[in-house]
């Protein structure tokens, strides 16, 4: 069984099922969850930390850019912990404040998005909150070649444009190069990617 929290339209869930989980989802928005539950998945209107769901009852815990959006992420990640089985796992994907891009475009960064982004982490932070919050074998996992969309947003970003506005400029033939090159370090720098992507497992017995 498996719950995606901060579900959205419920995209995430239509795919689970059909690889055959039995899937829940939650999420703030009371117009995203009634479009969640057309998938057919069990999906509830709760918030993070305050879910709404079951103690250990669920193998797979999915946060897909939502701890960043959350005013207490330890509390969060507690809650995570709360409702998954023992020896379940979840998977996390995040900004990474330790990234290539980060550190070239600073301000205007893609990934700090102010003032929807509350609390950003770097890979040695967000273990330190895992582990605090009770999580074991935290594992980072290999992140997707994703520079050159995070460079195109903050190019936007320092040029006063909207970085969801397709019509806006796109990357310069410098820069994007610069970005493919970012999504082959990241290869061997794993720590260094544009968003952090983590495993964690809640121990057999607390």
């Amino acid at each position: 069984m498996l719950v995606d929290i901060g579900c959205g339209n419920g995209q995430f869930l239509g795919v689970a099922m059909q690889l055959g989980w039995e899937a829940w989802g939650v999420d703030l928005d009371p117009k995203a969850v009634k479009t969640a539950q057309k998938t057919g998945a069990t999906v509830i209107q709760g918030g993070f930390p305050d879910t709404g769901l079951p103690s250990a009852h669920f193998d797979i815990v999915t946060l897909s850019h939502v701890i960043e959006h959350v005013h207490d992420p330890l509390a969060a990640l507690r809650e995570a912990f709360r409702v998954l089985k023992p020896g379940g796992h979840l998977w996390l994907a995040t900004p990474n404040m330790g990234s290539f891009g980060h550190v070239r475009f600073g301000a205007d960064w893609r990934g700090l998005e102010p003032p929807r982004h509350l609390v950003l982490f770097n890979n040695n932070s967000l273990e330190i909150a895992l582990d605090g919050a009770g999580f074991i074998d935290i594992k980072q996992k290999p992140c997707l070649a994703q520079a050159a969309w995070f460079y195109q947003s903050s190019l936007r970003i320092s040029r006063c444009q909207d970085p969801y506005d397709a019509s806006a400029s796109g990357l310069p033939l410098t820069l994007w190069i610069a970005a493919k090159l970012v999504d082959f370090r990241v290869a061997v720098s794993p720590f260094r990617c544009e968003s952090i992507v983590v495993t964690a497992k809640r121990p057999e017995s607390d």
